[in-house]
């Protein structure tokens, strides 16, 4: 199966916070990347700040979605802009912290989200936005978890 730009990868870790963030969202996904091409990703997660990575996830490891409909050279043209304006942009470590305790707590604890980071999720269905595509027709407020994102009824799974 061929990558195609603009993919998205969900990855479904095994690592301890990965089956943490699985584990809570009740999702068989941890992690969402944007596909760039075969061997590059443009991804953030706790470690580090949003990014253009090479590939290193094995294929038995994550899903590929793709979007239905076809990408316009202008909407591919404001995605990679988003890509190239939110480069370096800080993890937001504690909206996904504060995601978890959203779930556990059954909505009483508020997410927070901080206006200068971002998280996986976060970065890929903005990214959608900005070239006008909204992923999710209801989406809840400030969470975003990985496994709510690859529901997309706008997006299909391809491997």
């Amino acid at each position: 199966m061929k990558l195609q730009r603009f993919d998205l990868l969900f990855y479904k870790g095994d690592s301890w916070i990965g089956k943490i963030i699985r584990g809570v969202t009740d999702s068989p996904y941890s992690h969402v990347a944007i596909v760039l091409d075969e061997l590059h990703l443009a991804e953030t997660d706790w470690r580090y700040p949003f990014q253009i990575r090479h590939m290193e996830y094995r294929p038995d490891e994550y899903d590929v979605f793709r979007l239905k409909e076809t990408l316009s050279d202008l909407q591919k043209q404001r995605m990679q802009q988003f890509i190239n304006e939110h480069l370096r942009t800080p993890y937001d470590l504690m909206q996904s912290l504060s995601n978890g305790l959203f779930i556990l707590s059954q909505g009483r604890i508020h997410v927070m989200d901080a206006a200068n980071k971002m998280n996986c999720c976060e970065s890929a269905y903005k990214m959608y936005q900005t070239a006008c595509i909204e992923l999710l027709s209801e989406r809840p407020k400030n969470f975003l978890p990985p496994g709510l994102l690859a529901s997309s009824e706008k997006l299909s799974k391809v491997a």
